[in-house]
């Protein structure tokens, strides 16, 4: 046997070994999540959630069961940070997971596989900008400082940034919800959301186009719109803005975007409307 097959047989063993690691790796964390999931939900953290957030009281008891299998699993592996003083307590880490953990139910979970750390303000947060100016064009003009405020930012990479008075806020059934904002940001930039349906299932892609294109049209000409106008940035914020309502105003949804909604539907494999 010449040194060529050589080096290719040790080269297939190695990969072979690893992928044994790695298959061994995957299923030591399928049975700790597996566990986590059978693990007794404390009646405490059920008042908690009862008392701040107020889409998990209108989640069916069986979906329940499985929401509260997947938070002991997210609490288990994020990170959460306080930051600008912001302490991190149990009212904090468990508003933001059941909200981020109903965007997990009914379907296979991957927990959000890229994410590490949560990161908490007390209020919504300022950040700085260098843009340049538009006085002599964007190639000539002078670089000018811009403030913007945040309510919230899911980085596609390692972080979902919150302002705590903003998550208090959320789900009172006016469509606004930052935590399932962010939240389907991540499911996004993980392969998961509006890109991953587009690649795989055409009727979504259709459904998707057309629907963000009238939005956008409605937006530009100043039309009232079931849904925040924001998601006319991009379509990115366009998915993000409809799972939003697709969860805080369902009913409305289905009755303005009957095929917008049906797209989510067979998306998320839950039918909020049918929770009222």
């Amino acid at each position: 046997m010449g040194p060529l097959w050589i080096a290719l047989g040790a080269a297939a063993a190695g990969g072979i070994a690893l992928a044994a690691i790695f298959a061994a790796a995957r299923s030591r964390r399928e049975r700790r999540r597996a566990a986590l999931r059978a693990a007794p939900f404390p009646d405490e953290w059920r008042r908690i959630i009862e008392g701040t957030t107020p889409l998990y009281r209108r989640i069916p008891p069986e979906l329940k069961r499985e929401l509260h299998g997947h938070m002991h699993v997210f609490l288990a592996e994020k990170k959460f940070v306080g930051c600008r003083g912001r302490t991190i307590d149990d009212e904090v880490r468990l508003t933001i997971a059941a909200q981020a953990c109903v965007l997990l139910l009914n379907r296979p979970p991957r927990y959000y596989p890229t994410l590490d750390e949560i990161f908490v303000h007390p209020t919504s947060y300022v950040r700085t900008s260098r843009v340049a100016s538009d006085e002599f064009g964007p190639a000539l003009g002078d670089l000018i400082e811009e403030e913007d405020s945040f309510a919230g930012e899911s980085w596609e990479r390692g972080g979902v940034v919150l302002a705590w008075d903003e998550v208090l806020e959320s789900g009172y059934g006016d469509g606004y919800n930052v935590v399932l904002h962010e939240f389907a940001h991540q499911l996004d930039q993980g392969g998961e959301g509006a890109h991953a349906m587009e690649r795989d299932f055409a009727d979504w892609a259709r459904v998707f186009q057309e629907e963000y294109s009238r939005f956008k049209k409605a937006v530009r000409r100043g039309k009232r719109t079931a849904m925040d106008e924001y998601g006319a940035t991009d379509p990115a914020e366009f998915f993000a803005v409809a799972t939003e309502h697709f969860f805080e105003t369902p009913g409305r949804m289905r009755a303005k975007h009957p095929e917008l909604y049906k797209a989510l539907r067979d998306y998320y494999r839950l039918d909020p409307a049918a929770w009222d």
